[in-house]
């Protein structure tokens, strides 16, 4: 196969599948494509509650919670005296146990569910609305008293409360919508000493998340926009009346930026803003929802109209699936991971599709509608998300039938995220792959242009390490790097440490240098990808990831021939002949020789083998090395690793099959044919052999009774 752009290949109905739409303009979104902001202030809703739920919308939320039988008489039953005096009591009684915290006696998490009683505040204003019993209202004011209490503690000592702002978004809708049910001087009071706490938050003392458009968003900067939705036009201080217009100016702002930013990284046909999923189809999304959801309540905005390729994403989710046996779903593991067994983070997922159907079941196209039926039909029963009431907004989408999972193509590439998913079915059985190349520059991303990943019964290639929570500063630093992936190497003595931030960090103890690796996560290029029943071909080019002062041209062509072998051609020219390259493999258990069969290595996982036979360089250097080693011999090591039970372990990918040329040379070819199977059953023959010409390099095969001649 030849290095050239390829268009696509893949079945017909693919494309019907994903043929989002268009939409432009709206309310918002001029001709010239730019938002203009609307008068904020002018467009407020005049009445609370106005955060999700309005008097509009609430005669169907009581229709919704009455069909669902729900009950709220257990949020009376034993309630104390709810008062400010017993609040206060309260407070005294357990904000002592600060000072366990500090000595490490007491857990912060279990201190900050103490402390900050949101959820109970929320459920109790919601039960207000929906019966209009006064004693609800009266207990939800009693809730936010006390979190109040020690919001005021902590802004008084310059101190953050947490990473997320859940907790106090928790707090802004329940008293939005307990509104009516607390006396104006109170709630006044209240909502003053809450701006002047967030002022103090704002500042991100430690304790606080920074978050911003480009990753998350659920950190505090988050509650601008909402808490100047709910305050902005109440009578407080003009002082605080000021805050609350800025607030609501700058947080109206930062979200069309978030959602822009979103917009653009969602590409043709779906995508985020991160490649790790435990971040993007996880909390990431909510930001999202909760803005579209409020921009509609309290200012009559349909913002959802002006981001039509949100409903993309469930095509994305759909093909970062690895189906195994009995039902587990896996990921591929990308970015930076809590890496465990790699199971797919679907808990969030259903109420994601739910709130995507809420606000695109007009506009997705049917065959998007169905693919997020598909997913759905994947997924638990049960939805889970942070805020509990999403359900009792949203009207029941019209059922549609699933797309039939033989009907998908072999592979998918999702160019702005620089993936491409290549399966040979959907089934326990059958052979999953990702490479990595292309795609713009995303949250969480790694060093690791040309990476490839491959399931089959198993992880028989995946990336190597882990990141905090299992591991500190230093092994973290490596597993962003280059070297914990299955790419390229390029080895310049005393390079300066590039992209890998983690490196130039206080907190890491490590050699201040590169060992081989790529300097920057974007500038790699998809040149060709091509897909059908019979194999799937994508090349990429690498070179721009690498130091213009050490590479010349690194490039890769992975060929996939259903079902499982694999075909990976490298060409890598270097500026001086001393700086050595590395092939990189990492596998979950060590690689051994196999007999019988040149320059070719053997590993195992789960029920799944992998072989790796070098046939370019005729004579390569080939060593395994063991553990998380930069190329000096320094080991990062998993601090945690004596916890990990033996299967985890395995999933931290510490064994690395390494292959070099000889000797030195300025340009070297590489050229592996891999080929993966199930354990327990007989090897099948795949004989290869290296065939080059004056401008050619390439392999002929024999595999599962079929002959392949490929050129590249």
């Amino acid at each position: 196969m030849t290095d050239r752009r390829s268009r696509h290949t893949t079945r017909r109905l693919c494309r019907s599948l994903l043929a989002a739409t268009c939409l432009c303009g709206g309310l918002l979104r001029g001709a010239d494509g730019e938002t203009a902001a609307p008068d904020l202030r002018a467009r407020l809703r005049p009445e609370h509650p106005r955060l999700f739920i309005t008097r509009d919308n609430l005669p169907k939320v009581q229709a919704r919670v009455k069909a669902n039988d729900v009950s709220f008489a257990n949020l009376l039953k034993a309630a104390p005296e709810r008062t400010v005096d017993s609040a206060r009591a309260w407070f005294e009684k357990h904000v002592p146990a600060e000072e366990q915290v500090r000595a490490g006696t007491l857990s912060s998490r279990q201190y900050l569910y103490r402390m900050q009683p949101c959820e109970a505040a929320l459920r109790a204003a919601f039960a207000y609305l929906v019966e209009g019993d006064p004693a609800f209202g009266q207990l939800a004011a009693w809730h936010l008293e006390r979190a109040l209490l020690f919001y005021d503690h902590r802004a008084a000592q310059k101190q953050g409360v947490e990473w997320y702002v859940y907790n106090r978004l928790k707090w802004l809708i329940a008293f939005d919508w307990a509104y009516e049910a607390i006396p104006e001087p109170r709630r006044v009071g209240m909502m003053e000493r809450f701006l002047r706490d967030c002022r103090v938050f704002l500042t991100i003392p430690r304790g606080e998340g920074a978050g911003n458009f480009t990753t998350g968003y659920y950190n505090i900067p988050n509650i601008k926009f909402y808490l100047g939705l709910v305050a902005a036009d109440m009578p407080v201080s003009a002082e605080a009346a000021r805050l609350a217009q800025k607030l609501l100016t700058e947080g109206f702002a930062e979200n069309v930026r978030l959602m822009d930013y979103r917009e653009g990284r969602r590409g043709a046909h779906g995508g985020c803003s991160s490649p790790t999923l435990t971040y993007s189809v996880a909390d990431y999304p909510f930001s999202m929802f909760n803005f579209l959801h409020c921009a509609q309540s309290a200012l009559g905005l349909d913002m959802a109209a002006q981001y039509p390729r949100s409903f993309s994403f469930v095509n994305y989710i759909f093909w970062n699936m690895i189906f195994g046996e009995a039902g587990a779903i896996y990921e591929f593991g990308t970015g930076d991971l809590q890496r465990t067994r790699q199971g797919f983070p679907v808990h969030f997922i259903r109420s994601h599709i739910s709130n995507l159907r809420h606000f695109y079941q007009n506009s997705a196209s049917a065959g998007l509608r169905q693919i997020a039926a598909t997913v759905c039909g994947l997924l638990p029963s049960k939805e889970s998300s942070p805020f509990f009431f999403y359900p009792y907004l949203r009207e029941r989408p019209l059922p549609l039938d699933p797309v039939p999972l033989s009907a998908f193509p072999k592979a998918f590439f999702f160019d702005s995220m620089g993936q491409t998913f290549m399966r040979s079915g959907v089934s326990p059985v059958d052979t999953y792959a990702l490479f990595t190349c292309g795609g713009q520059k995303l949250a969480h991303a790694h060093l690791d242009a040309l990476s490839f990943t491959i399931f089959k019964h198993g992880f028989q290639a995946l990336d190597s390490g882990n990141r905090p929570r299992f591991a500190d500063s230093n092994h973290w630093a490596y597993a962003t790097s280059t070297a914990a992936h299955n790419t390229i190497l390029i080895h310049m003595p005393d390079e300066p440490v590039g992209g890998n931030w983690l490196m130039r960090g206080k907190k890491y103890t490590g050699p201040r240098q590169e060992f081989g690796g790529q300097y920057r996560t974007e500038g790699s290029l998809v040149t060709a990808f091509e897909a059908n029943d019979r194999f799937v071909y994508v090349a990429g080019d690498g070179t721009k990831t690498y130091r213009l002062d050490k590479a010349k041209h690194v490039s890769r062509q992975f060929l996939m021939l259903m079902p499982d072998v694999f075909v990976v051609y490298d060409r890598v020219e270097v500026v001086k002949p001393s700086y050595r390259i590395q092939w990189l493999i990492h596998t979950a258990n060590q690689p051994e020789e196999l007999a019988g069969v040149p320059n070719a290595f053997t590993a195992i996982h789960g029920k799944g083998r992998i072989v790796v036979q070098t046939l370019v360089p005729r004579s390569p250097t080939a060593v395994v090395t063991e553990g998380f080693k930069w190329a000096d011999g320094t080991e990062m090591p998993i601090g945690t690793w004596g916890k990990m039970s033996p299967e985890v372990q395995q999933m931290q990918g510490k064994w690395r099959l390494e292959v070099s040329p000889s000797g030195p040379t300025r340009a070297t070819e590489f050229l592996h044919v891999l080929r993966v199977q199930k354990r327990t059953d007989p090897p099948f023959e795949v004989t290869a052999e290296c065939t080059q010409t004056e401008d050619t390099t390439g392999v002929r095969l024999t595999a599962h009774g079929r002959t392949y001649t490929v050129s590249f």
